[in-house]
């Protein structure tokens, strides 16, 4: 088991998908059922600690329900640190109907420019854009999925600046950029020419 995940973890470059890990499951599952001994032979401990576990574990992940997909742990929270896990083990763009349901709440939130990975189309699902956000600075609204944010391109990194009005079901952040914020990080933009 160890030689198989040591082996897995000295691959780089050929996935970002932890569907690679499955063959190591099985083997997982083998170790750990020795916890279940604890019960059997009454091992008052181990029962709490195993139950305690388990509890927690189903306790995290209905605190992050229904954006399950979404969730890492407590240790390093989402919200914190996105780009640990990017590509689709954050977002397949399943959370498009979070973003449909915000803005029809929020009307202010108008005109707003949409950039999201999602293999649906999201003018079919009735949500309305100005296009895509600029790759410069600029005033307005801008809505874009965390993969989009952190992607290696860079195209939005400006927006890493500032802080997120909102974030939707944890991987999309909806931003409302004023002339005054990007005045704040001129100093700090690259090929700046002021």
């Amino acid at each position: 088991m160890i030689v198989f995940l040591l082996l897995l973890c000295s691959q780089d470059g050929f996935s970002i998908h932890p569907r690679y890990l499955l063959p190591f499951l099985p083997f997982f599952y083998l170790f750990i059922s020795r916890v279940g001994k604890g019960f059997v032979l009454k091992q008052h401990s181990i029962r709490i600690i195993t139950s305690a576990c388990l509890l927690w574990i189903v306790g995290s992940s209905l605190w992050y329900y229904p954006c399950s997909m979404a969730y890492f742990n407590e240790i390093i929270p989402v919200q914190k640190r996105p780009e640990i896990l990017l590509g689709s083990n954050i977002d397949w763009g399943q959370n498009a109907y979070f973003l449909k349901s915000y803005l029809e709440k929020h009307p202010e939130v108008s005109p707003v420019k949409i950039v999201y990975s999602c293999p649906e189309d999201i003018s079919r699902l009735g949500i309305k854009t100005e296009g895509e956000p600029p790759y410069q600075p600029e005033p307005g609204w801008y809505a874009l999925g965390v993969n989009d944010i952190y992607a290696s391109s860079g195209d939005y990194a400006w927006l890493k600046k500032f802080n997120p009005n909102k974030i939707i079901a944890y991987s999309i952040y909806v931003y409302h950029i004023t002339q005054d914020d990007i005045d704040s990080i001129k100093p700090v933009l690259p090929n700046n020419s002021e």
